[in-house]
């Protein structure tokens, strides 16, 4: 088995396999349906559901059930992933200013209530 430690792995895989993927990622988790339907024009269904488990083999994504549904996730945390996790904090808690944040996390450091 192939392992995927970064996204150039992706960059390696056939183009519907990658495609497929790549829907994944942006969607950060997903059952079969909704991949398919990130890249309804590309493939059938059926076909959609059995790159998915080629992905899982491969370790590019992974796969998990829950309450009866079966949804697949990212195995791989990017930059892109991090990065854009750090911007909806700011936009989210911050008015998007990163000097909020420090100055938040230099008051939660030395337990002053004021965040």
């Amino acid at each position: 088995m192939t392992e995927f430690r970064s996204m150039s792995g992706i960059d390696q895989l056939p183009p519907r396999e990658r495609e497929v993927a790549r829907a994944v990622y942006r969607l950060t988790e997903a059952s079969a349906a909704e991949v398919w339907m990130e890249v309804r024009g590309a493939s059938s269904h059926s076909a959609v559901r059995v790159m998915l488990s080629r992905l899982v083999k491969k370790g590019v994504i992974s796969r998990s059930k829950s309450l009866g549904r079966v949804t697949y996730s990212p195995t791989l945390i990017t930059d892109g992933v991090k990065q854009a996790a750090v911007v909806r904090l700011l936009e989210s808690y911050f008015d998007g200013s990163p000097e909020k944040l420090l100055q938040c996390l230099h008051a939660e450091r030395s337990h002053s209530p004021r965040c």
